[in-house]
């Protein structure tokens, strides 16, 4: 859709379905594992794998691709309002960091933004761009107006904005406040009453566990653990609840995962398993207590989702456990909990305010 000079607000938005993709923060969350494990200082940790060093958020400068694109994964848009003297001129595809603007030093390089920023669709514009004039009207956006991070809806509605653009530790929370809120929101006119639909497909139902995953939707657990009580349960719906469970990361979803992981049934156990062990790093704070259950195989299941998920180099084997004198796995135990304990320092401190 394009969009016409001086269009009214109205014909800027409209409502979208579709899916997001988190390909590259997984990537971004496997460097942290890694560089925590080599020993790398902890200053350098975090830094999502789509943000080269000395660059940051790339800035497209089509705000109506932006718009559709808005449309289409049902994420909210970053809009980067320059003010008149902004570089770039109001036209053409042209990417840049927005790191430095007349000497000042902005934040969209930091990690913590970047990875705030992550759920939103980036787009910049000029203050002073007749083109649109009227979404700027909308947005309460004067016309002296200097550089600000707008964050607005798919539709068109505005969640708030920032001028804190220089300092990341101010910004990045108010991104991520502005994603929680679109979130909250999202979850209870889409999202909620779908989990409770006698007549949904089994299609739609995962289309449903996916946006709660991709979106990290942590108060739809409860939705989630109640598809997995459903008699008769498809096995697809069982790996995409399951899924749903260990992008959330919650107390319950985690509680929910080992607890399959070391069920009698083999098949459950693997799929609980191998979902359990692509969940967050913030994941293992509820799995290292389990690691002294009275239980073997929740000990078991713990030792290797915790293993996966911070990625401990020269985990044990099953059979170690069985044959290992106590000595030997209470130190095999003291050395996974300090190297997930490291981990969970970096995400506690760098990503998990931002989630």
């Amino acid at each position: 859709m394009r969009i016409m000079r001086n269009a009214p607000p109205a014909r800027l938005f409209g409502r979208g379905i579709g899916s997001t993709n988190t390909a590259s923060m997984a990537a971004s969350l496997r460097l942290l594992r890694l560089m925590v494990l080599a020993g790398a200082p902890l200053a350098m940790l975090g830094r999502p794998a789509h943000a080269q060093v000395g660059q940051g958020i790339a800035w497209p400068r089509n705000v109506e691709q932006a718009i559709a694109e808005a449309k289409k994964t049902q994420r909210p848009i970053l809009l980067l309002v320059e003010g008149t003297s902004g570089r770039g001129g109001g036209r053409g595809r042209h990417l840049y960091s927005h790191s430095s603007v007349q000497g000042r030093q902005l934040a969209f390089s930091d990690r913590r933004v970047i990875y705030a920023a992550r759920n939103f669709v980036p787009v910049a514009a000029q203050r002073g761009d007749s083109r649109y004039s009227g979404l700027f009207q909308q947005l309460g956006i004067g016309p002296h107006a200097g550089y600000r991070g707008v964050f607005i809806t798919p539709d068109g509605a505005k969640l708030g904005e920032s001028a804190a653009l220089e300092d990341p530790a101010r910004l990045a929370p108010e991104i991520a406040m502005a994603f929680r809120s679109y979130r909250a929101q999202f979850y209870k006119d889409e999202l909620k009453a779908k989990f409770g639909d006698p007549n949904a497909t089994v299609q739609e139902t995962r289309d449903v566990l996916r946006k709660v995953a991709q979106m990290v939707v942590e108060q739809a657990d409860g939705d989630v653990l109640a598809i997995l009580d459903r008699p008769g349960l498809p096995t697809e719906l069982r790996v995409a609840a399951y899924q749903a469970l260990a992008d959330l990361g919650t107390s319950a979803a985690v509680e929910r995962l080992v607890e399959d992981a070391a069920g009698p049934d083999a098949a459950t156990a693997r799929l609980a398993g191998q979902a359990l062990a692509s969940a967050p790093v913030g994941a293992a704070e509820f799995l290292l207590d389990r690691l002294d259950d009275d239980n073997a195989a929740i000990r078991l299941a713990a030792y290797r989702a915790i293993t996966r998920i911070c990625e401990v180099p020269q985990p044990k084997s099953d059979n170690f456990w069985t044959n290992a004198k106590e000595k030997r796995a209470a130190e095999e135990l003291r050395r996974v909990r300090g190297l997930a304990e490291q981990c969970m320092t970096v995400w506690k401190r760098d990503y998990a305010p931002y989630r």
